[in-house]
């Protein structure tokens, strides 16, 4: 049945986003595809006075992290220091479930070319917005949080395939709160190569930190991570385990490099 409430290649997004609820009362300019639908299809839509993401699931684990994404940003707002998008909820005619963003302004970070100063000052940011999440606590939000090693679970049955989990067993075993996706395609910089947002909370989760930070580091060039590693440590005054660090680091290589993105770009 949730196989019905997915969007594929031959869905019409232009008509679907045209006659959005958000959308139908300004003038719709353009639709622009931002990615190659490896897990949702994402298009930036412009009006005539605003800016948009819109994304539609494309699998039953982003299908189900609809509604507990809602929650997430509603949490967080005024929480943590950069901006994170509003979101709204509709359904297309056909029942499906897709997500509305409010276009944070700026672009992802993906392979951005930065100065060592504009690379050190980005991490700073970066940092101190980590540190917000991180030291939240599970009272402090209105809805309950899944487990790190649940949303692992989840996200990997798509693919049919168990996690390595006996590299990080005792990592599984702490509850922080952890944005869960903390890597550079996640992260807005605005014109001048400063924190503008943070985007995508669906694996926002309790678990480790070495997620977060493992996550970026394995997103980045080794100059990058090595520049955030010493911020995340100077502003923390926390020694980073590196054994934890390259443990987490070769269970996402496994999972996502090794499994997950060669699955993806099999179903076309």
């Amino acid at each position: 049945m949730e196989k019905n409430l997915i969007y594929n290649l031959k869905d019409d997004f232009e008509k679907i986003i045209a006659q959005c609820p958000i959308i139908i009362n300004s003038r719709f300019l353009n639709a622009i595809p931002l990615n190659n639908g490896k897990s949702s299809f994402c298009f930036s839509v412009q009006t005539d006075n605003a800016k948009y993401i819109f994304k539609f699931p494309r699998t039953i684990f982003q299908y189900r992290s609809v509604e507990y994404e809602k929650s997430v940003v509603s949490s967080l707002y005024k929480r943590i220091i950069c901006e994170i998008p509003k979101i709204n909820v509709y359904v297309d005619g056909d029942m499906r479930p897709y997500i509305v963003y409010e276009q944070i302004e700026g672009e992802d970070m993906a392979d951005t070319k930065l100065t060592e100063d504009e690379a050190r000052n980005l991490c700073r940011q970066l940092v101190q917005n980590l540190i917000r999440i991180h030291s939240l606590k599970q009272e402090d939000l209105n809805f309950p949080l899944i487990t790190k090693k649940q949303s692992l679970i989840n996200f990997s049955a798509e693919f049919n395939y168990q996690p390595k989990f006996d590299l990080i067993e005792d990592v599984l075993a702490e509850n922080s709160v952890i944005h869960g996706d903390f890597h550079r395609k996640n992260i807005i910089l605005d014109t001048h190569k400063k924190l503008s947002g943070i985007i995508d909370f669906t694996t926002f989760s309790t678990g480790s930190i070495y997620f977060d930070i493992g996550h970026f580091v394995f997103s980045t060039k080794e100059g990058l991570g090595t520049i955030f590693l010493d911020e995340y440590q100077r502003v923390t005054n926390m020694k980073i385990d590196e054994d934890k660090l390259t443990r987490v680091i070769d269970f996402l290589y496994d999972l996502i490099k090794k499994n997950y993105l060669p699955f993806i770009n099999s179903q076309g």
